[in-house]
């Protein structure tokens, strides 16, 4: 991994998957335009633990408006775009303090109630449909992450998610898997998310 230095005259960039993005300065936070990002919390020892995941729409770096203590981590799991929005006297605006605190509920639920309860195909099930665009009807191009990654986010076994994403293609959930993107059949895919 290779942290990333973001330079001051940009508002927007492009990273490359497995960069730590360097946390905002104290008057600014990120907007995810794209991508998906990883944030770990980080002990004393240096040991991290997956937190949550940061999707496009979703705000980076405003756990320190919290005045947290925790020490963050924020990795691209796929090619990402960030944008930096910038805070007014060191305070969020009212409705993008709003979003985040829907962001923070609905990512945190997400991670208790989805992605660490059940089955490997139904963690890895909710994992996709998160990666998904709301607006798919059929078929969609979606984010992918590395076997690594998910098995880390879902919390098992990489070669759990390589027998589960085998199966998703035998069942035609699953087609053309590249790197950081595949082709997922929506309409077979929300009744095994269900």
């Amino acid at each position: 991994m290779s942290d990333i230095v973001i330079k001051e005259s940009h508002s927007q960039w492009t990273l490359e998957s497995n960069q730590v993005v360097a946390e905002p300065t104290l008057n600014e936070y990120y907007l995810l335009v794209s991508g998906c990002i990883r944030i770990n919390y980080v002990n004393q020892k240096g040991e991290s633990t997956f937190v949550r995941l940061v999707l496009p729409g979703d705000y980076l770096g405003v756990e320190r408006f919290t005045e947290s203590q925790l020490s963050m981590e924020y990795v691209t799991i796929t090619p990402c775009t960030i944008q930096r929005e910038f805070a007014v006297n060191s305070e969020l605006p009212a409705d993008v303090l709003k979003t985040v605190l829907i962001q923070s509920y609905k990512r945190c639920k997400d991670v208790v109630a989805y992605l660490r309860c059940g089955s490997a195909q139904e963690r890895l099930t909710h994992l996709l449909m998160m990666m998904v665009k709301p607006e798919a009807k059929t078929e969609l191009n979606c984010l992918m992450p590395s076997i690594k990654d998910m098995a880390h986010i879902v919390d098992v076994a990489p070669e759990s998610i390589s027998r589960t994403i085998a199966s998703l293609k035998k069942d035609n959930v699953l087609a053309n898997r590249k790197r950081f993107t595949a082709q997922l059949n929506i309409s077979h895919l929300q009744p095994m998310a269900a």
